[in-house]
């Protein structure tokens, strides 16, 4: 039952962030393309981030010997 709690309340918490996003788009234009520039930049550096760290442990297979220990 406890567990239940956690992922209702989890649920609750995602869904009430999920709705900055009506306020975002209810504000001036102006604001708004600040707005979109900064969440664009942090959506490409999340991306980036994720496919850099998908890359590293097929990356740390093919070095082979004691190196690998020293990069990890």
């Amino acid at each position: 039952m406890e567990n239940l709690f956690y992922a209702m309340l989890a649920v609750a918490v995602v869904s009430l962030i999920s709705f900055v996003g009506v306020f975002v788009i209810s504000i001036n234009e102006k604001k708004l393309d600040n707005f979109l520039l900064v969440f664009i930049s942090f959506a490409a550096g999340s991306i980036l981030g994720a496919a850099y760290f998908n890359l590293l442990p097929e990356a740390m297979e093919l070095v082979e010997g004691s190196i690998s220990l020293g990069l990890v």
